[in-house]
């Protein structure tokens, strides 16, 4: 390793971290959980829900004055 492209720390820094006695500890992690979701049922619901969506625009657009538009 080439001590030359990294930055040196001061004594002090270093000593800060490494506190005789300082036990670090990860974060708890969650559990990993299964998928609870049906990707075909809800690939179906998306794509009803943006179906109604857009017969729902199209009764607002045709009903708005063309002046308007």
């Amino acid at each position: 390793m080439d001590q030359s492209k990294w930055k040196a720390m001061s004594n002090d820094a270093i000593a800060s971290v490494n506190t005789p006695g300082l036990v670090l500890t990860a974060p708890i992690m969650p559990h990993l959980m299964s998928n609870t979701l049906d990707p075909v049922a809800l690939s179906n619901d998306i794509e009803k829900q943006i179906r109604a969506l857009i017969i729902q625009h199209r009764k607002v657009y045709i009903y708005i004055p063309k002046f308007i538009r």
